[in-house]
């Protein structure tokens, strides 16, 4: 069996060339280019004719000019690969050993490794191992192979299958690469890469006269594309110009390294912090927080004040982190440390598309992020038990909304079947403009989960709900008939109401009240078949007098009008009309005349 062994143990020094490609590094996201029509013939020979639609990035390798080019149809990902090398090694037959099948002698080679989880570890890791193709110069050929933190090994002999198509030409001082991989060839033990409709990540690591079994290569940069889906959705802002907060409450972020490349691809303005605990005034706060975390007592106060005028934030918390327990009950939330597990006690939770709440308007409305449906995630996770939840209606001081994020009466929590008051993740809408999505456990953004199934794809769905960019209500106009009326008067009221992509919505809850002194003095439910909404406001008290307005829709939140000042006189009844004026002056007038003829009449006797 052919097994290409070059790392023996991961605690080999790994000489990497820091610096190979002049190339800077991205800026801006990708989108792996799509192909109409027949892919490039891979036969180790880059014909301009066949590489019609791809990005070129021109870079040096070894001091010499080298170009990759990548490209992809509906099946499969190419990348071409060429630089000139007038110091070529070649292999040396003579070099070969048979007792341990490799080949002693140095000579130039090169290995393209693809990045599954995104966490840019220079072998992969045994829990992720990465995917790879060597080309073996000995025998001339090319191997679809994975790295397991410790080696490179082919997948044929890890009980997985050789997918794709390789070639390359080694002329003079010329050398050409090409590969052709499937996007998805379903292959697990071979860890090859699963990226439709995703996020793709590769780097070419080169050995420049180098044996078989050295440690010493060099590396281009990591290449991150995203595949080309714009999503359906309409927001307010652009993603591009959606702020982003991301706080990392740990000592070491690396294990949130794909978290930070999935923000960087699909375009946010990210401002990164790691250590404390951060919040700023952007459009959304994502913190994450890690075993190893430590939150000041007073930060959290300030977060959970943020939170009451107006902040939307995406909290992940660690199991098995005190602050976890501590930040749960601001939230009128009980943090329950041990796993939850699936039917079969496994700690790593799997849901379909019908494990998620249907009525979440991040799984089933459109956004400006990701026209991906969700249909499975994975990850592990603590709980809560969210029954404190049902004592109040108030949440930091205002009117408030909680749904699960997930359907979890199938698992199990301490081997005992979850009840009903137990929740993973839970999604709030605040009455004064706030959101806020909390979760009991945060391996679902760690490198090991954040490029599971659709997991990346839940969290791009929730980020532009949590920030109200989409999902929304909107009060458009709040007319009144009159702004100083008699207080037997009614009060006519219009109010013109829409969600976030200006349509009517049957489901909309408007409600009118009449306030004085902080106090509802008069209610007024409102409906309509359109999104104009009519109604009467009626009252006999009087005096300075406001009108307020509320919208609310279940995943949509609140939304509140411009508080309309009215003043309601009690005098006015008293002169209605002028009929009323001219009845009694001609009374007085009258009895005046009658007094006057009845003085003078007396006075003559």
């Amino acid at each position: 069996m052919l097994k290409f062994q070059i790392w023996k143990i991961l605690p080999l020094i790994l000489i990497i060339t820091a610096g190979l490609f002049a190339t800077p590094a991205q800026a801006d996201p990708f989108i792996l280019p799509k192909i109409d029509g027949a892919g490039p013939t891979i036969d180790g020979n880059i014909a301009a004719a066949e590489w019609q639609d791809f990005l070129l990035f021109n870079a040096t390798v070894n001091n010499q000019d080298a170009q990759i080019r990548v490209s992809s149809d509906d099946n499969n990902l190419y990348i071409g690969f060429n630089f000139t090398a007038p110091n070529f090694v070649p292999v040396d037959d003579n070099g070969f050993n048979a007792t341990i099948t490799e080949n002693l002698d140095t000579h130039d080679w090169v290995v393209f490794q693809f990045d599954n989880n995104l966490d840019q570890k220079p072998m992969g890791t045994a829990d992720s191992p990465d995917d790879a193709v060597i080309f073996d110069q000995y025998t001339n050929t090319a191997v679809d192979a994975l790295i397991n933190g410790t080696s490179y090994i082919a997948d044929i002999d890890n009980e997985g299958n050789a997918d794709g198509t390789y070639a390359f030409a080694n002329v003079t001082d010329a050398l050409t690469y090409e590969i052709s991989k499937p996007l998805s060839s379903g292959d697990l033990n071979g860890s090859d890469i699963a990226i439709e409709r995703s996020i793709l990540q590769f780097r070419i690591n080169n050995f420049f006269n180098q044996t078989s079994n050295s440690s010493s290569y060099s590396s281009t940069q990591w290449f991150t594309f995203r595949v080309n889906e714009t999503g359906t959705g309409v927001a307010y802002k652009s993603v591009s110009n959606t702020t982003i907060s991301l706080s990392i409450v740990s000592d070491d972020s690396s294990k949130y390294t794909g978290l930070s490349t999935v923000l960087d691809q699909y375009g946010f303005d990210v401002t990164t912090s790691v250590g404390n605990l951060t919040f700023g005034d952007v459009d959304l706060n994502i913190i994450v927080i890690d075993e190893t975390s430590s939150v000041d007592d007073n930060n959290l106060d300030e977060l959970v004040t943020y939170i009451e005028l107006g902040g939307k934030v995406i909290i992940f918390l660690a199991e098995g982190s005190g602050d976890s327990s501590k930040i749960a009950e601001k939230f009128n939330l009980e943090y329950l440390s041990e796993s939850v597990k699936s039917p079969d006690n496994e700690t790593m939770l799997t849901f379909s598309s019908t494990g998620f709440n249907s009525s979440l308007r991040y799984i089933t409305a459109n956004t400006n992020v990701t026209d991906r449906v969700i249909k499975d995630v994975g990850f592990t996770s603590g709980a809560f038990n969210k029954s404190s939840l049902f004592d109040s209606k108030y949440m930091f001081r205002q009117e408030y909304h909680m749904q699960d994020i997930f359907n979890i009466d199938n698992f199990l929590y301490s081997n005992d079947t979850v009840n009903s008051n137990i929740t993973i993740g839970a999604s709030i809408d605040l009455m004064k403009t706030g959101r806020v999505s909390i979760f009991a456990g945060n391996s679902i953004v760690t490198n090991e989960f954040i490029n599971y199934g659709d997991n990346m794809h839940l969290l791009l769905r929730m980020m532009p709900w949590n920030a109200r960019l989409v999902n929304t209500l909107k009060i458009n106009s709040v007319e009144i008939d009159d702004h100083a009326v008699n207080k037997t008067e009614p009060i006519k009221i219009t109010i013109n109401v829409t969600n976030g992509f200006d349509e009517y919505n049957a489901d909309i809850n408007v409600k009118a009240m009449l306030v004085r002194n902080d106090q509802a003095v008069f209610t007024l439910d409102l409906s309509s078949t359109t999104s104009v909404y009519e109604g009467v406001i009626e009252t006999n008290v009087y005096g300075n007098m406001q009108i307020e307005v509320l919208a609310y829709l279940d995943g949509y939140g609140y939304a509140e009008g411009e508080i309309q000042q009215v003043f309601i006189d009690t005098q006015l009844n008293l002169y209605n009309s002028f009929s009323d004026i001219s009845t009694l002056i001609m009374g007085i007038f009258v009895l005046s005349v009658f007094i006057t003829v009845f003085t003078i009449i007396k006075s003559k006797e």
